[in-house]
């Protein structure tokens, strides 16, 4: 689109999107928008600008602004969460959750790719029987959309492996803006640690820690006090103690934020390096993973010869699908025919190996963006790690350095104060005389205005009293009193707590002190810059003055502030001049004699003219007492405006000054206005550039480090070359001389030998014609030894590959026997079916006669061919002597072509690959059945009764004992007799005889109440008793029953146990105890 003005890439799939970058209003338009088209949430979007610039909303209006097409690089968020080291490898983090986040991040951009199918024609075994029309066009239809299937699959492969490989170079170009990015966040910090490591060496540069003990010995301690103060050095005001303090904090500050600092520097230096193995990483990803235009030319040709193919073979299809039935004979039918076999034999398959190649180089180019993009998922953890880790070091900076620092200029400013004690100490004492002076002529300006106060009272109260005795009968109009008269006599009177304040007076400094301080200073080591600053304001403190007009400042002295309270001064000077021009003009208008006719002065004369004195008269009469006032007044006023006059233009001319530096002023901070502005655009641009710069010089920098080898390696080359140069210059140098002397000499010696070059020309040229006779005659003879040299060495030649050609011709027949007898072991047998045909089949017994093992290829031929039974075999090593005894080419021949018979259709490998087939699945048939029978046997193992030698584990049957009498030779007997007597499947009957059965009856019933002891059955041993312990729930009313043995306990019978079991004494008996399994009862 012509509106598009912005690119938007995605840095894990290389995706990328255009949009007119002034449709959106601000920052958060376009992260809707990134979401919206990669699938990614609007939280988890992290957009960076070329060069690794964060996208904000400033950056964004100037992307706006400018002219030129943005590119914006969108992460996400979620590929950062698995921080790893880039020192420690990619071992740490698990693949299962880096797949599971892989997919779930790329979920909208996996694409699976269909296989394309082979042609319906393929399908059809016999192309050129029963055709007709019918067949030919249901075939014809059917591989034509299998033609156009087969197009666009191809077609969208070919975009599929331009695009896959357009994205790969986007995904390469978003890690070298995130690379910038993170190279641009550690400038940052590297720039704010400089920052710190540069005010501390400004404080520690000229510190006072390593000064102050001098000053204080050398100087305050000699430096005495002026103003009777109670400390009698200046040493006395401070206190050693916290000086000692404060030193050994600053060093120990100083020390702990250096080792802080260097240890941060390390961490940055560390940082770097990981930095590094982040670019190194990614260099190797690009070098393996990205591909050049150039590998892909060839499918570039692939595709115009398939589209050439296609339409050709689309072109001949409609022209015979358009043929009606009564347009096609037979003879065109059966070249119809041919067409569709010619095509369905070249065409058809080109095509599809087409299509196949470019869905697998598709495929293989898919696989490899899915390899690239886990490369670049640890590259991004890697990166979030050296981000986490230069955060600390910045969140260091921030809180411990800055705290750390600002104690340790407090404490410089506290020692430093030192040094300055002596200044601070001239400032206080000049500061009292300002003040004092000051003082000293507010009382004198008190004084002076109460006396004029009272002057001009007293005289207006005089006046008021004539002015009343003149015209008083001019009092009922008017009601005037004296009440402003009584006020103004109430002015202000002196305090005298004000001013003989005990603090003021105790604090009274001379100039003499002043000056004897300094003169101290002046002996002492201290600099002349700060004594003039004190001469400087020790003047102006003497200049001091203080004027009734100054209400805002009522002091000149100069405290290099600025100039506001001069142009107040003028301004209490206008004001004064004012009321005295004021003054003036009533004095003029008190004079009545200079009043122009009307009401007072009227020079009409009235009734009363005779009688009353004339308004003058009474005004002069009323005036004459005020003429000697007037004039003190008048006299004071010159006086004052002539004072005040030479003020006034000397602040005048001060003022005019003043403007002019003002204005100059005003010019320059204007200039320097448009300089700061200009200033301004000029950091912005430069700072543009030198993002710009940046990138460029880490490029130069990669390219001048490569150089820089190289030319190291040149310069190496070339030094060694330039002294082999330098020792040929001193040797061609030396022969130079050499020649010269000798080119003298040959100089002379030339005209000597041109005459005998003369003479001698003559006798060689008759020898040239000699010599050319004699060339001939050579050339004659080298030409006969060229072609016998010619002839000897293709004799040799043919010797070589006669020799050359029987030992490959015996070692193809060592390998032939090899795989005879291998076969034959694995009892297979080559047999020839036809003179074309061979077959391999399986004979049992074959291997009899046979030993295995014995296959050595160094006698192969004496011990395998005796014992193979092939017939094949010996008809090719019939083929093999032939050869090796008669060496001519036929035979040789004949031979070749029985072994390629043999091995030319695969019938080796694939009966080898069955044989192992069949032998696989006889081997799994019969680990089923060993597994069956092994279950079986450990059935009957669990289940089998033991009959001697009882163990605990084992099943035992217990049967009752039968009551015996107690003696020794016929225990044994009896108690086996009982073992043997019992029928175990089914109670004894009853007899005819009813005393037995009664007896039988009393005889079981005895045994049952006396509790008759039960024994395991043992078959084998009848030296061992094995009793079972009484246990009542075992073998009530039972006749026998199945346990398990859970103990044995040997022991040997004494009285008590044969009292209980009726053994002999000393006799060998087992005690068990069992778990019931099984029984029957009575």
């Amino acid at each position: 689109m012509a509106g598009d003005n912005a690119v938007i890439y995605n840095a894990i799939t290389g995706a990328c999107v255009s949009a007119n970058i002034r449709l959106f209003l601000g920052v958060e338009d376009l992260q809707r928008f990134t979401s919206q088209q990669f699938m990614i949430p609007i939280d988890q979007c992290f957009i960076l600008l070329p060069y690794g610039v964060k996208l904000k909303k400033a950056s964004f209006l100037n992307c706006r602004r400018q002219p030129e097409r943005a590119e914006f690089y969108v992460f996400d968020r979620r590929l950062f969460s698995f921080a790893q080291d880039p020192s420690s490898g990619e071992g740490r983090v698990d693949s299962q959750e880096l797949e599971t986040l892989l997919d779930s991040v790329t979920r909208s951009c996996n694409v699976t790719l269909i296989k394309p199918i082979t042609s319906p024609l393929l399908e059809v075994a016999n192309m050129t029987n029963n055709l007709d029309h019918r067949k030919i066009t249901s075939l014809l239809t059917t591989n034509m959309g299998w033609l156009s299937a087969l197009e666009i699959d191809a077609h969208y492969f070919y975009s599929m492996i331009h695009s896959t490989i357009s994205e790969m170079r986007n995904i390469f170009q978003c890690m070298t803006i995130c690379t910038q990015y993170l190279k641009l966040y550690c400038y940052d910090i590297e720039k704010l640690h400089d920052s710190n490591v540069e005010f501390l060496n400004q404080l520690t540069k000229d510190s006072s820690v390593y000064r102050w003990r001098r000053v204080f010995e050398e100087v305050l301690k000699k430096l005495n006090t002026v103003n009777s103060e109670k400390e009698e050095r200046l040493s006395d005001f401070l206190s050693i103690e916290d000086l000692e303090s404060h030193s050994n904090n600053f060093l120990a500050t100083n020390k702990v934020i250096s080792s802080k600092l260097q240890q941060l520097k390390g961490q940055i230096n560390e940082s770097l390096d990981k930095r590094q193995h982040i670019s190194l990483k990614l260099q190797s990803l690009k070098s393996q993973f990205e591909e050049p235009a150039s590998n892909y030319e060839m499918e570039s040709h692939m595709m115009e010869r398939f589209d050439e193919m296609i339409y050709d073979l689309k072109k001949s299809t409609r022209e015979t699908l358009e043929m009606g039935s009564d347009e096609i004979s037979p003879e065109l039918l059966v070249t119809i025919s041919q067409k569709i076999l010619e095509d369905k034999n070249s065409v058809i398959p080109k095509l599809f190996t087409v299509a196949q190649s470019l869905y697998l180089q598709a495929e293989e180019l898919l696989a490899k963006k899915r390899q690239l993009q886990e490369q670049v998922m640890f590259v991004l953890s890697q990166t979030a790690f050296v981000q986490f880790h230069i955060l600390g070091v910045k969140r260091a900076l921030l809180k411990e350095c800055n705290q750390q620092l600002e104690s340790l200029q407090e404490l410089e400013l506290r020692l430093s104060q030192v040094e300055d004690f002596p200044i601070f100490y001239g400032l206080r004492l000049i500061e009292q005389l300002r003040r004092n002076n000051w003082l000293g002529q507010l009382e004198k300006l008190e004084r002076n205005m109460r006396q004029e106060f009272q002057v001009i009272s007293e005289a207006e109260e005089k006046y008021r009293q004539k002015w009343d005795e003149t015209f008083g009968q001019l009092a009922h109009i008017s009601n005037m009193t004296n009440a402003d008269l009584v006020g103004f006599k109430d002015f202000p009177t002196p305090n005298p707590k004000r001013w003989s304040s005990s603090e003021l007076a105790s604090t009274i400094v001379t100039t003499e002190k002043i000056e004897k301080y300094l003169a101290q200073l002046s002996q002492r080591d201290i600099s002349a810059d700060s004594i003039t600053l004190l001469k400087k304001n020790f003047v102006n403190a003497n200049r001091v003055s203080v004027t009734s007009n100054q209400f805002s400042s009522l002091t000149s002295f100069d405290w290099n502030v600025s100039k506001p309270a001069e142009s107040d001064v003028i301004k209490g000077y206008q004001i004064r001049i004012r009321k005295l021009e004021a003054l003036l003009h009533d004095a003029k208008f008190s004079n009545i004699n200079a009043w122009p006719s009307g009401v007072i002065n009227n020079t009409i004369l009235t009734a009363f003219e005779n009688n009353v004195p004339p308004v003058n008269v009474k005004m002069n009469m009323l005036l004459s007492g005020e003429k000697e006032g007037g004039c003190y007044v008048q006299e004071e006023a010159g006086k004052e405006i002539s004072r005040l006059k030479r003020e006034l233009g000397n602040q005048k001319e001060e003022t005019t000054l003043f403007r002019e530096e003002s204005r100059k002023m005003q010019t320059q901070l204007v200039d320097l206005e448009d300089e700061r502005n200009a200033y301004q655009e000029t950091l912005k641009t430069l700072n543009q550039e030198i993002s710009k710069l940046t990138l460029e010089r880490e490029q130069k920098k990669l390219a001048q480090d490569e150089l820089l080898i190289k030319i190291k390696g040149d310069i190496e080359t070339v030094n060694k070359l330039n002294t082999s140069l330098v020792n040929e210059f001193d040797s061609w140098k030396d022969k130079c001389n050499r020649l010269s002397e000798l080119n003298d000499d040959l100089h002379s010696r030339i005209a000597h030998q041109e005459d005998t070059f003369r003479e001698e020309k003559l006798n060689l040229e008759g020898d040239l014609s000699d010599l050319r006779k004699e060339v001939a005659s050579l050339k004659t003879a080298n030409e006969a030894l060229v072609s016998e040299q010619a002839s000897l060495k293709s004799s040799n030649i043919v010797n070589l590959s006669k020799a050359l050609n029987d030992r490959m011709q015996s070692k193809l027949f060592e390998i032939f026997s090899s795989d005879v007898y291998i076969l034959e072991n694995i009892g297979l047998l080559l047999s020839q079916l036809d003179e074309s045909h061979f077959q391999i089949t399986r004979v049992k017994g074959l291997r009899k006669g046979q030993v295995q093992g014995e296959l050595d290829e160094s006698t192969l031929e004496s011990k395998v061919s005796p014992s193979i039974k092939s017939n094949v075999f010996q008809a090719v090593k019939s083929f093999y002597e032939a050869s090796v005894h008669s060496g001519d080419f036929e035979s040789q021949k004949d031979f070749l072509a029985s072994i390629d018979k043999l091995f030319e259709n695969g019938l080796y490998e694939a009966s080898v690959i069955k044989r192992f087939k069949d032998i696989e699945a006889l081997a799994k048939k019969l680990t089923k059945e060993n597994k069956f029978k092994r279950g079986l046997l450990e059935t009957y193992q669990r289940e089998k009764i033991t009959i001697k030698n009882f163990q605990v584990g084992d099943m035992a049957l217990f049967l009752p004992t039968q009551d015996v009498p107690d003696s020794v030779a016929s225990s044994v007997s009896s108690l086996t007799s009982s073992f043997s007597s019992v029928d175990l499947s089914t109670p004894p009957p009853l007899g005819a005889n009813s005393s037995h059965a009664v007896n039988s009856h009393n005889k079981g019933k005895k045994i049952h109440d006396g509790s008759r002891p039960w024994a395991a059955f043992t078959a084998f041993d009848d030296s061992t008793r094995y009793l079972l312990r009484d246990n009542e729930k075992f073998t009530l009313d039972r006749d026998w029953f199945v346990g398990k043995i859970t103990s044995v306990e040997r022991s040997t019978s004494s009285e008590t146990s044969s009292t209980t079991y009726k053994l002999p004494k000393g006799t060998n008996w087992v005690q068990v105890t069992a778990e019931f399994i099984t029984a029957k009862n009575f």
